[in-house]
């Protein structure tokens, strides 16, 4: 059975019936000219689906037999830890302080530590768009006797470093179809899983184990991590420039959803652009607008295509 010759044979036959199917040519002679090119480029036929227990189900060969194809594609480092990972089975990895991880698994506990939490597991997906992680957290001071987690949220390589609890949405993704490449846990299961004593017990051996950050710093587990006012300081911080210039906060959040975090980066927009961010009322708009010329701030207005083409033709003349 060769495949190549059916698909060529199959889409010649289809153009053959749509000629009978318009009345350019008749019954017989669609017949006629089909077997012509069944016998001239062959190939064989496609297996039949067989009726069992009420299903069809096509046999194929157990293995290919054909001729093995050259592999000229070069393999890149994304595509080598995904293969290794497959190939290994290396989608739940536990890996405590001080275990080496499997080859092409990037180690990014020390990198992850974080004053007053816990680093319980970091997941790794990939897609069309490169590989994204997902860190989970716990408080490592329970101050109300009982153990908060919080992800991160999906995030490039790059935001490792500093990433922190909810820095993401945690159902945002870059890309619909992604791939979970593989979990590395670093504390035991019955850190969350088991009973709360399980838990102090694992945050006195942290600290009896000095464990230190990637600059060498040792963690302070005592430090009372607050989820959600540490999200909130991570934020004022982050778009001081934006507040400083009073804007609604609605506008200066949908901005943050746009990386926009400077008056820098502000003044590079239009106002069309400015008028499609979500969720912004009209007044909002306006207010804004007039908030950024007293602060001598005033955004360009998008050129008509029309005035580009006429730019254009000017140029070329």
């Amino acid at each position: 059975m060769d495949l190549q010759k059916i698909k060529v044979r199959k889409d010649l036959e289809r153009m053959v019936i749509n000629y009978r199917t318009r009345g350019d040519i008749s019954e017989d002679q669609c017949v006629k000219i089909c077997h012509f090119i069944d016998i001239t480029i062959g190939g064989g036929n496609l297996l039949r689906p067989e009726q069992r227990k009420e299903r069809s189900v096509i046999p194929f060969p157990v293995s290919y037999t054909g001729p093995v194809p050259e592999n000229t594609h070069k393999e890149t480092e994304e595509e080598k830890a995904e293969r290794i990972a497959r190939e290994n089975k290396l989608l739940e990895i536990y890996a405590p302080y001080g275990e080496p991880l499997p080859e092409g698994v990037k180690d990014f506990r020390q990198v992850l530590q974080r004053d007053g939490l816990v680093l319980i597991c970091y997941e790794r997906f990939t897609s069309m768009e490169g590989a994204f992680y997902n860190v989970l957290w716990a408080q490592s001071n329970h101050v109300n006797k009982r153990r908060v987690t919080n992800w991160s949220g999906v995030v490039r390589e790059e935001e490792i470093p500093h990433v922190m609890p909810l820095d993401a949405e945690s159902s945002y993704n870059y890309h619909q179809k992604k791939i979970l490449s593989y979990t590395v846990t670093v504390a035991p299961e019955n850190v969350l899983g088991g009973p709360l004593s399980d838990y102090i017990s694992y945050v006195k051996s942290l600290k009896a184990a000095g464990i230190r950050n990637s600059e060498g710093v040792k963690i302070d587990f005592d430090y009372v991590f607050n989820f959600a006012a540490e999200k909130r300081n991570r934020f004022l911080l982050k778009n001081e420039e934006l507040i400083k210039l009073k804007l609604p906060a609605r506008m200066i959040g949908a901005l943050n959803n746009r990386e926009i975090y400077t008056a820098k980066a502000l003044k590079k927009i239009t106002i069309q652009e400015l008028r499609a961010l979500r969720n912004l009322g009209e007044a909002t708009i306006k207010e804004t607008i007039a908030l950024l010329k007293e602060a001598g701030i005033t955004l360009q207005e998008e050129k008509r295509e029309c005035e580009e083409d006429q730019g254009q033709l000017l140029l070329e003349f």
